[in-house]
């Protein structure tokens, strides 16, 4: 078991890595890469949703790896930073992957992405084969508790039955694959969700999961799994 003090140094050190990411993203990947730039429009669609405070960019590294495996890469930055409620968002997800034409799509997602493709499952289950959650607090995250309400955190609170809700619904978990960090200091282990396909990441760090490039290979693995065998 790590002391508190190397803890406390890891959770810092990744939460860093989160603030690289987007200064990589604005200063050198916008450069040569829009939203479009991975769409193959004949290929099974894959939906990348990002967690809180992200935008698409932070997808990337899981984008390249999806493209080369011969998918049709959607970003949906409309949903960008996932600010406000998760049906909401839903929502626009849905009417998103209407108004481009995608046939029934997986959705891979970040954080609270998960949750609000979770969402999608359940209220909109003809337009997507499945979810591949990654860092997704499905029980809440215990540090919602603690920042202030401007944070745009607060529905991840352990307490929000709307969290509650999406957890106890079991049918939607037989189309959901959860990838987890070995250790996430944002997202408390949460054990396999009943009927749902469970997988670990010899990782550490919320944001590392973004970033290893063994997790994006597990991820374009299952991605075509489930192209090829989940209806």
């Amino acid at each position: 078991m790590c002391s508190r003090a190397r803890l406390a140094r890891l959770a810092l050190r990744d939460w860093s890595l989160g603030g690289l990411q987007k200064v990589r993203f604005r200063c050198w990947e916008r450069r040569r890469c829009d939203p479009t730039c991975l769409r193959r429009p004949s290929a099974p669609a894959a939906i990348l949703l990002p967690g809180v405070w992200e935008d698409w960019g932070a997808l990337l590294t899981w984008g390249y790896r999806l493209f080369e495996v011969g998918f049709d890469v959607n970003f949906f930055p409309e949903v960008d930073r996932m600010f406000g409620p998760l049906e909401a968002l839903a929502k626009q997800v849905a009417e998103g992957a209407a108004q481009r034409g995608l046939g029934p799509a997986l959705i891979v997602a970040h954080s609270k992405g998960g949750l609000v493709g979770k969402a999608c499952l359940i209220e909109f289950p003809g337009h997507f084969t499945g979810l591949i959650a990654c860092g997704t607090p499905f029980a809440g995250a215990p540090l919602a508790r603690l920042l202030p309400q401007w944070s745009q955190m607060a529905d991840l609170n352990p307490e929000n039955p709307k969290i509650t809700a999406l957890a106890n619904d079991l049918p939607t978990n037989r189309k959901l694959v959860q990838i987890e960090a070995k250790w996430d200091q944002n997202v408390p282990r949460v054990g396999v969700l009943p009927g749902a396909i469970h997988v670990t990441s010899n990782i550490v760090g919320h944001n590392a999961l973004l970033e290893n490039k063994e997790t994006a290979k597990t991820i374009a693995r299952i991605a075509l799994h489930i192209s090829e065998n989940w209806r």
